[in-house]
């Protein structure tokens, strides 16, 4: 058992979606049905509303994040200077429950908005998170979609596309196609 008290957990895979966004799941299982609702609230509280600015400097060629532990960085010009420094808006908050779900839980949504000028040029992007947890007795299943919208000054082929910016729809049909199948290989039912 970890220090959240998740006894397991997996993730998916990550795949593409018909827009270009990228989605992906994951299952945390809990020791009791009190301790998977504990986690979901303190989850919830951590990211009901907020928002922060901060800056990260660009990875350089051959670096990965793990080389800098202790310093947020970000990988939006592949093949760059270290030395470019990105402005980070990042924005946080939650809401009810999907609406095919049957059962507690709650939707986020996290937005970063990327810029920099470099050259003479400016650059900016934002990237986007909907996603929803949702319990089942003493399982969450966490659903979420990530995409790119509202590039300026990258070239398609340095960013995900023009526009893949996930809906709270795209993530409730998402979670609708996996759920029933989830729940039934876990021997769990909706509520």
């Amino acid at each position: 058992m970890n220090r959240f008290g998740i006894a397991a957990w997996a993730w998916s895979p990550i795949y593409a979606t018909s827009n270009g966004a990228l989605s992906s799941m994951g299952i945390f299982e809990f020791p009791t049905t009190s301790d998977a609702s504990k986690f979901l609230e303190a989850i919830k509280n951590s990211g009901a509303c907020g928002s922060e600015t901060y800056s990260a400097r660009e990875l350089g060629d051959g670096e990965f994040q793990d080389d800098t532990p202790d310093e947020y960085r970000v990988n939006m010009i592949p093949g760059s200077e270290n030395s470019t420094q990105w402005s980070i808006n990042a924005s946080y908050s939650t809401g009810q429950v999907l609406p095919s779900a049957k059962a507690s839980g709650f939707t986020f949504l996290n937005i970063w908005e990327y810029s920099t000028r470099l050259s003479g040029q400016n650059l900016e992007t934002k990237n986007i998170q909907v996603g929803a947890y949702e319990q089942y007795q003493n399982i969450l299943l966490r659903f979420g979609i990530f995409g790119q919208c509202c590039t300026v000054g990258l070239t398609n082929s340095q960013a995900m596309g023009t526009d893949s910016t996930p809906s709270l729809e795209s993530v409730d049909e998402f979670a609708s196609k996996v759920r029933k199948d989830i729940l039934a290989s876990l021997q769990l039912s909706s509520p």
